[in-house]
């Protein structure tokens, strides 16, 4: 369903869903581009938006795809993966149902040490009250509880990547040189997990969106 500006839900469709039809989903997948994320991600389960709509979600699935990152079609650096680049994970409220975020990073094969660069920051510890982990890093349900990154950034612990063949040319027709000068590339996707503490700590430093 797209999401702009201050409505969330505009596809007319959702208003065919009732209540116990909310009630049904347990597993809700986003796909948004960085700049919108920033600006809007906060808000997105905030008040009468979606964190009222579905009650029962206990998994969220965010897909970052290659043109979702800024500055891609000039083949801007993606690491370091800096706050501003992403967006400040401890002002996003999730609802407090959620005990698993995955996020999905695709780019092209090309970028694939700086992508795993930019996946290797989420790892590393920050000396929270969180079992050692970084807080810069953790998601926040509304209720306070944390969800942190599992695993030791291994391949098939805590990570998970896999590869496709796309296209180099992208809606437009427009070329790239970064593209090389086939039809096709090779994509990359890291899969990131996080899973709710089982230990908490205070959650300092979360902030409500809808404030």
């Amino acid at each position: 369903m797209p999401y702009g500006g201050g409505s969330t839900l505009t596809d007319p469709r959702v208003h065919w869903f009732k209540p116990e039809h909310w009630a049904r989903i347990t597993h809700f997948h986003i796909f948004g581009q960085m700049y919108i994320l920033q600006q809007q991600f906060g808000s997105l389960f905030s008040g009468s938006h979606l964190g009222a709509l579905i009650p029962n979600v206990s998994k969220i699935t965010l897909t970052l795809r290659y043109t979702d990152w800024w500055n891609w079609e000039s083949n801007a650096p993606i690491a370091p993966l800096a706050r501003t680049q992403f967006f400040p994970l401890p002002r996003v409220g999730l609802p407090d149902s959620v005990t698993t975020m995955v996020v999905q990073f695709e780019s092209r094969e090309g970028k694939l040490s700086e992508l795993n660069a930019a996946v290797a920051e989420m790892f590393v510890p920050g000396g929270t009250p969180f079992k050692g982990v970084n807080a810069v890093w953790q998601w926040h349900r509304r209720d306070g509880r944390a969800l942190s990154v599992k695993g030791s950034c291994a391949e098939g612990d805590g990570v998970r990547t896999w590869k496709w063949d796309g296209p180099t040319s992208l809606g437009d027709g427009q070329k790239y040189r970064h593209h090389g000068e086939g039809e096709t590339m090779v994509y990359v996707v890291k899969e990131v997990t996080w899973q709710l503490d089982a230990e908490q700590g205070p959650a300092a430093g979360v902030v409500d969106p809808s404030e």
